[in-house]
Parts: structure tokens; C-alpha cells; sequence
């Protein structure tokens, strides 16, 4: 499952990525002034979230019905498309091949 998991998150994120490429494009937007720092500022959040999501997949055991399983709050972010979230979170939906 900690597999499909964190594939699902990586798919999830360049599925993410595509579509804001797309809607930046339609938009016709040029560089973005002020933007967070990958270093300082994004990387850190990202590694707190995915430490957190370690946490609950290891909080589920071996359990036969993992599910609900409680998602950090980053999961759910204003601005991430409900398909990206969705792709993310397959691997913990019920009925999902395990």
C-alpha cells in the first residue's frame, strides 16, 4: 500500500502541475513576482505534510480495513484540483486493491 501511495502522490502532483502550466498559459502569464522560495519555504511544507502521511499509513498497521484514514490538513488545500486530490487519495479509498 506504501507504495501506491506515494506513487499516487508523485502522479498526483504532476497532474497538478499540468493542469496550473495550462491555466497559466490560457491566462497568458509571465513570471511571478513575489513567489515562495522552493528552499526555504515550499520544501519544508512539503516534508512536513509527507511526514505526516508517513504517520498515518504507519498508524494503520496492518490493519485489513485501513480506511478512514485521517489525511493531514495539507491534503485538502484551496488552489490543488479536486482531480489531483482524487489521484492522490486513491490508494486510501475504500475498494481499492490493496
Amino acid at each position: 500500500m506504501v507504495d501506491r501511495f506515494f506513487t499516487a502522490q508523485i502522479e498526483a502532483a504532476k497532474q497538478l502541475q499540468r493542469e496550473l502550466f495550462v491555466r497559466w498559459q490560457r491566462e497568458h502569464r509571465d513570471k511571478f513576482p513575489g513567489i515562495a522560495d522552493l528552499a526555504t519555504r515550499i520544501r519544508p511544507g512539503i516534508d512536513q505534510v509527507t511526514g505526516e502521511m508517513l504517520e498515518a499509513l504507519a498508524g494503520q498497521g496492518a490493519s485489513p480495513d485501513p480506511f478512514p484514514l485521517a489525511l493531514p490538513a495539507a491534503s485538502t488545500l484551496a488552489g490543488i484540483s479536486p482531480g489531483a486530490v482524487r489521484t492522490a487519495r486513491a490508494p486510501l479509498s475504500p475498494g481499492t486493491t490493496r
